[in-house]
């Protein structure tokens, strides 16, 4: 008898565990099928972001030679060799050090129109460079004027 009740209990304790497992199983595939869904939409609407941030471009870099700087007479040098609209569009930025300044634009242009831009102002003589500002994680030169980084030789 004694094992009977033993048996009896020990089924009994199995099936509770058993409904245990699968309300517990059942829980952890909702939470994981939640986060991950939740982590592919963040990843698609970063990847969305990139894009669209892409595609227009708000300012560039620009280096002047040394003892060339912009002044209240020329405020942006190098403007005159600009053609079309994107002349009138062009503002002077905050000076970034090391002759470097960035030149803004007064509303967004697509990146051809900013890299056509960046060109005609990197002709003028007194620029050493003139590149789309964007974040360097993101660099993608495309300009004529972009150079190697200097390398160490040993």
């Amino acid at each position: 008898m004694t094992a009977r009740l033993e048996c009896a209990w020990f089924l009994k304790l199995t099936r509770v565990i058993a409904v245990w497992q699968d309300r517990w199983a059942r829980q952890l595939l909702v939470t994981t099928a939640v986060l991950l869904a939740a982590f592919a939409l963040s990843l698609f609407t970063a990847a969305q972001a990139a894009a669209s941030s892409t595609d227009r471009v708000s300012s560039l870099i620009v280096q002047y030679e040394p003892g060339r700087v912009p002044n209240d007479s020329l405020p942006l040098l190098g403007s005159s060799k600009v053609t079309g609209s994107a002349r009138q569009m062009l503002r002077l930025g905050p000076a970034l050090g090391n002759n470097m300044w960035r030149v803004d634009f007064t509303k967004p242009v697509t990146r051809t129109v900013a890299l056509r831009v960046a060109q005609q102002l990197a002709d003028h003589r007194f620029i050493v460079f003139a590149e789309i500002d964007e974040p360097v994680g993101a660099f993608r030169s495309e300009s004529q004027n972009a150079q190697p980084a200097p390398t160490a030789s040993g």
